[in-house]
């Protein structure tokens, strides 16, 4: 993959892979795909790679084995510290994120999607591709 600013990144949660111009970020924390903090910021890194490329047109984001993904991992109950940023504030900044991303996401759902399924529609598919899917 050929990225412009590429950022060192040591992936450990997601899996990443390019199928022609779509980037594929398989999250891989087995048994149940918990998303972690790593994870997230994992993720994030992923869509920067996405962004850097200009030949990457669409991000697929999916889980491997029989779970998509668990919503929390086991940092989710850290209490807040001063300055640290809880898993929660994290994964909204991702949203957040995504909901303007320039590219098309996708969330390749099969398997389980435990209590993040509603959440993973609404947040995968930001407001310019739900109106898209909407229309077609």
């Amino acid at each position: 993959m050929t990225s412009k600013n590429s950022e060192a990144v040591e992936f450990k949660n997601v899996k990443v892979s390019e199928q022609e111009s779509v980037l594929v970020l398989e999250i891989n924390t087995p048994p149940v795909n918990e998303v972690s903090i790593r994870t997230l910021q994992e993720l994030n890194s992923g869509l920067n790679m996405a962004i850097n490329n200009d030949s990457t047109t669409a991000i697929v984001i999916t889980g491997s084995g029989s779970f998509f993904s668990y919503e929390a991992g086991s940092d989710a109950m850290i209490p807040q510290q001063a300055g640290v940023k809880t898993q929660t504030v994290i994964a909204h900044e991702l949203f957040n994120r995504m909901e303007e991303f320039s590219k098309l996401i996708i969330a390749a759902i099969e398997g389980a999607c435990a209590r993040t399924k509603s959440l993973l529609i609404t947040l995968l598919l930001p407001t310019k591709q739900r109106r898209l899917f909407q229309s077609l």
